[in-house]
């Protein structure tokens, strides 16, 4: 399958109703890209998203939405994503991160 104007690698996989970002296992990384720079001054955005695996407790560092000029992903550190960009990023951190504070 592919979906028009939008760049997906990594461990990502399209299937017929969703997309799957990464498999239930660990250090994996996957994304889905549009090809198209985001430049405008308003914009609505409407999604549906679901975590889940087969164990009882979730792992991985979560994922993230990035709204940006890019019109092409760049690999990085910051869930994924160049530290350095124009625009925002979301991220969901589904880590349970033990430090206090």
């Amino acid at each position: 399958l592919r979906l028009p104007r939008w760049m997906i690698g990594g461990s990502a996989v399209l299937n017929e109703n969703f997309l799957r970002l990464t498999p239930d296992r660990a250090s994996k990384r996957g994304y889905a890209w549009h090809t198209d720079a985001m430049n405008m001054e308003h914009f609505t955005v409407s999604t549906y998203f679901r975590v889940s695996g087969q164990g009882s407790s979730l792992f991985g560092d979560g994922f993230a939405v990035w709204l940006t000029t890019s019109n092409r992903y760049r690999e990085g550190p910051l869930h994924g994503f160049s530290e350095t960009f124009t625009g925002i990023g979301i991220v969901f951190d589904t880590f349970r991160n033990l430090e206090s504070g």
